[in-house]
């Protein structure tokens, strides 16, 4: 086991869902197409970019939804998951002010198509691709182990509400997958 995973985990190691085992086989027999599973949102933003805010965001959202902390390992051969303590998202800054439209897009795609590293973490990650000081690409990429197509519409509902709230405070936790995970075995 990665022993500085390890230390990250808020919760001991648990077994994945059999959605998750389903799609960690796919993984493993077709590993060249890993990226392609990704849920993906481009959006092109007009004005300036706040990107404390859409770091803001992310760290709630990831403090919320423990999906997007989750961190993974093999076990005695068996793929395992945990919850990260801290929530990891990266938002990645691109100066794109001289590609052309169909260069970006093409850029936009490489990057969220990119395989996640599943034994290093983290499962999501964000960008901001800048055209001009008052036009961007937003991107967010989710590796599908750690998001289906139902929490993902429901994630960026709530990373829009997220994003716009001038509210400092913290949120309530909801239920974990692991919680999930537990019942489904039963």
């Amino acid at each position: 086991m990665n022993a500085r995973l390890s230390e990250t985990c808020t919760d001991p190691w648990f077994p994945l869902s059999a959605a998750q085992r389903s799609r960690w086989f796919i993984y493993k027999l077709d590993p060249e197409k890993q990226g392609r599973h990704n849920n993906v949102f481009a959006v092109r933003m007009h004005g300036t970019v706040d990107e404390r805010a859409i770091r803001v965001a992310l760290s709630r959202l990831a403090q919320r939804h423990a999906m997007l902390r989750a961190r993974f390992t093999l076990i005695a051969d068996e793929p395992h998951q945990c919850v990260a303590e801290v929530p990891e998202v990266p938002l990645s800054v691109f100066h794109c002010e001289g590609l052309d439209e169909s260069t970006l897009r093409a850029r936009v795609i490489e990057d969220v198509l990119r395989p996640f590293d599943l034994l290093r973490g983290p499962v999501v990650r964000a960008s901001v691709y800048k055209r001009s000081p008052t036009e961007s690409v937003f991107a967010l990429a989710l590796d599908h182990i750690v998001s289906d197509g139902w929490s993902y519409w429901r994630l960026l509902e709530e990373f829009g509400r997220l994003l716009v709230t001038a509210s400092d405070g913290q949120h309530p936790e909801t239920a974990t997958y692991q919680d999930y995970i537990t019942w489904q075995c039963e």
